[in-house]
């Protein structure tokens, strides 16, 4: 285990904890992480990391996807599926598995997020800092997570949600949207569900206005 520890505040801190095996990778969030104040906690398995996650609670798990051992996937569905633990958001990252497909299996097995690296930094900060904002609101509803200048209202989607976001906004059903974009309704679906609850909405009309709020057209 690895701690880094960069800020003065030790009782307001977010705790991050990053499991990764990829060593390249590592040292960049650490990093742009480390810059921004967060306390992170390092691992190089997912048995590590369930072992450090039991012993000590954080606000947000950084997740790759391939790992040696127990992958990603499914340590994210032990998280989840452990009343101790599934209210810690958990946002998977992976270089290889970034299709629409490996995306929506993520979502289906109850991750907040999925980054496919690289990331800009920009992107990485916006989507960790809107975690920890949901991890921390009252109930895990979100009361004060309005974006900084310099996270836009759609930082925190990846490409395809996207994507997905702005078919919806044109007027296309989530069926018409599998089929234009090639992908099945279930993903459609998924990402659809995803974005909402990245932004915080609950029905398709809010998913609408939001988009055409930000000029998303």
């Amino acid at each position: 285990m690895v701690n880094i520890d960069n800020t003065a505040d030790p009782e307001n801190k977010p705790h991050i904890l990053i499991i990764d095996d990829d060593p390249l990778r590592l040292r960049a969030i650490t990093l742009i992480l480390s810059r921004k104040g967060y306390e992170l906690t390092l691992a190089d398995s997912g048995e590590r990391g369930l072992e450090l996650l039991i012993r000590q609670r954080c606000d947000l798990i950084l997740l790759d996807v391939v790992l040696p051992g127990i992958s990603g996937l499914e340590l994210c569905r032990k998280i989840k599926s452990d009343n101790d633990l599934n209210t810690i958001p958990v946002v998977l990252l992976s270089s290889a598995l970034v299709s629409s497909q490996a995306q929506a299996e993520g979502l289906e097995v109850g991750a907040e997020g999925y980054l496919s690296w690289p990331i800009s930094s920009r992107e990485l900060v916006a989507r960790v800092a809107l975690a920890i904002r949901l991890s921390r609101a009252p109930g895990n509803k979100v009361a004060d997570t309005i974006l900084t200048a310099e996270e836009d209202g759609f930082s925190v989607l990846t490409l395809r949600q996207r994507e997905v976001v702005r078919l919806i906004a044109q007027g296309l059903t989530t069926r018409e949207v599998s089929a234009k974009l090639a992908i099945r309704l279930r993903t459609a679906e998924t990402h659809r569900a995803a974005a909402m609850r990245a932004l915080n909405l609950h029905s398709v009309a809010e998913l609408v206005n939001y988009a055409f709020r930000h000029g998303m057209k």
